[in-house]
């Protein structure tokens, strides 16, 4: 199955091709394994707003589909991102489905 981006899912891709080249160099790849994570580059990527990206709106998000987070998801992978982004975008969506009022949704959007 071939999936074919929208104009703007091309420039979401392209945004955070240029994040991930720039944030996530081999270097900083390998000095993140101890940790797990990085937590400047984490710092960063919060910046963006990707993690609360596919929030619904209501909860402070952005209310972006879930094509957007795997456009996103698919080139942390192609870069080995040291970033806990799915573990994020599952969690709290889990959140956001099964109790959309709770206090925590606008921290984590």
């Amino acid at each position: 199955m071939y999936l074919r981006l929208n104009s703007d899912e091309l420039a979401i891709k392209d945004i955070f091709n240029s994040f991930f080249e720039s944030e996530c160099s081999v270097e900083r790849v390998r000095s993140a394994q101890h940790e797990g994570f990085d937590p400047k580059a984490w710092e960063r990527f919060v910046e963006t707003g990707a993690p609360g990206m596919c929030l619904p709106e209501s909860s402070g998000g952005g209310g972006a589909s879930l094509t957007t987070g795997a456009i996103v998801a698919d080139l942390l992978g192609e870069y080995i991102a040291p970033l806990p982004f799915i573990e994020h975008l599952v969690a709290s969506r889990l959140l956001s489905l099964l109790n959309p009022e709770h206090d925590l949704l606008p921290s984590v959007a």
